[in-house]
Formats: C-alpha cells, structure tokens, sequence
C-alpha cells in the first residue's frame, strides 16, 4: 500500500468567507499523488464555528483514508492544528495611539528615573568622577551625558531594532517573547475541548 505523510502546520491564517478547507491548506504532504491528497476536504466550516478552529490530525487521517482506502496515511509532528479566521482590519484611532504613545513614554521616563532615585546613581557619577579625576562636582557631565546616551543606545542594540531596520538577522527579546506567547495560546486552545469540533460533513 502507498504510504502518505502529512505534516500538520502549526497555524494557519484562513479568510473569513473560506467556506472548505482542504489538506492542503493545513499540512504539508508527501505522497505519490500529492495532487490528489492536497484537494480532499477535511473541513467544512459553518456559521456556528468561531474565529478559531481546532482540527485533530486523526480526524485528517480519517477523511485522506476515506477518499483513498488503498493508501497508509502517516502523520509527522503535530496531533492538532489550529485554523485562524482572518480578522477584518479596523481603522487605527490616531488619538489613541498617541494618548497610549504619551502613557508609555512617561511611564518609562518615571520607571528610569525611579531606578536610577532607588540607586543613588547621581552619588555614583559623583564618587567615579572624584576617584578619577581626584575633584569633587555635583554635576559629572562627562560621566551623566555618556551614561544617558548608552542607556537609549543599549536598548536598541537589546531590542536588535533601529527604526526599521534589524542589526542583525537575530530576533529581538520581544520577538522571542511574542513567539512564546504565541506558541503558549495554540497549546491552550488545542486543550480546549469546545474548541475541538469534529466534523462529520
């Protein structure tokens, strides 16, 4: 018997109107007639399904043997997909994007600042510039201007982002956190159970 191995994706993005979906758009296929495989069905969406679906791999194992019997299916990675509708984009309020832009600038201005209060960082500015230059100043400029400079410099270089382009080809700390999050959200919806919705069409 012809073998066929389907590896489930870990996420797909499906248009809001898409009515069927296919193997093809959930799995990657390695078959002798993968033509064949990528066209059957093994999903039919409904006005009762929300934006996320949950689709087990047996139930896609179940629907390839149905249309081809002679066939062995093998499932590679993944037992579950999940099916995202894609959303329809809203228009993006300029007043709130700039009254959160304002929350968050000084919020971090307050948080640095906190910092630097709870730290006695002025005193240290002022006990390195007397222990090298042996002269005592409340205002080390020298020190305090490099300092504040390399705390924005650092951030870029931590964040892997200037203005628009990557300083390199790794992923930045948020990118890394945000594929967590990600990836934490698919395994809880997949342990969802109203979420995981045979279908028997």
């Amino acid at each position: 018997m012809p073998d066929i191995y389907i590896q489930l994706k870990n996420k797909v993005l499906i248009e809001k109107d898409k009515q069927s979906i296919y193997v093809q758009d959930v799995a990657r296929i390695a078959a002798p007639n993968p033509c064949i495989v990528s066209k059957i069905k093994v999903y039919t969406l409904t006005n009762d399904d929300k934006d996320i679906i949950v689709i087990s791999a047996i139930d896609i194992v179940k629907k390839i043997q149905n249309a081809l019997p002679d066939h062995t299916v093998n499932i590679v990675g993944a037992d579950n997909i999940v099916v995202e509708k894609i959303r329809q984009q809203k228009n993006v309020s300029v007043i709130l994007v700039a009254i959160a832009w304002i929350l968050l600038y000084f919020g971090a201005g307050l948080t640095i600042m906190y910092f630097h209060e709870d730290t006695s960082m002025k005193e240290v500015h002022q006990r390195l510039h007397y222990l090298l230059t042996g002269e005592e100043s409340d205002t080390p400029y020298w020190i305090q201007i490099p300092y504040s400079l390399g705390i924005g410099i650092g951030m870029m270089v931590f964040f892997n982002n200037v203005f628009k382009k990557k300083i390199n080809e790794e992923p930045s700390p948020l990118e890394v956190e945000m594929f967590l999050y990600d990836d934490n959200i698919n395994k809880y919806l997949v342990k969802k159970p109203k979420l995981n919705k045979k279908d028997d069409a």
